[in-house]
């Protein structure tokens, strides 16, 4: 009676660590990456934005929360997802992403300069 329990168990593990390996580690990095990209076009803006209008305290914020955003993700992409505990560094790299994009979007003419980084923008 126990032997099926046992297969049984043993084929969830064995599941549940192929679908993480094959599906849901790639596709979190990949994400993160994406998410990485972002932070990049955001930054290339934002230096457009400074350079034609100067540097201020809303620039600086935005800055310092994109910075950290962007160590958060990398460290994420780096270690990769799972028992790492680095859960709460990505919740807080999306938070610090959600408040530098939030306040970028305030800045006047934002727009402009986010067309201009995304038209100049390389992958590396």
């Amino acid at each position: 009676m126990a032997i099926p329990f046992i297969f049984q168990t043993l084929g969830s593990f064995v599941i549940l660590g192929l679908y993480r390996r094959f599906v849901s580690t790639p596709m979190n990095e990949a994400l993160y990456k994406l998410e990485i990209v972002n932070l990049n076009i955001l930054l290339k803006a934002l230096d457009y934005y400074e350079s034609e209008k100067g540097r201020s305290k809303s620039t600086e914020n935005i800055r310092e929360f994109a910075d950290d955003a962007l160590s958060g993700y990398r460290g994420a992409s780096e270690v990769g997802i799972g028992g790492d505990g680095n859960f709460a560094s990505i919740k807080e790299a999306d938070k610090n992403l959600n408040n530098a994009a939030n306040s970028f979007k305030k800045l006047p003419e934002s727009q402009k300069y986010l067309d201009k980084a995304y038209a100049s923008f390389e992958i590396k």
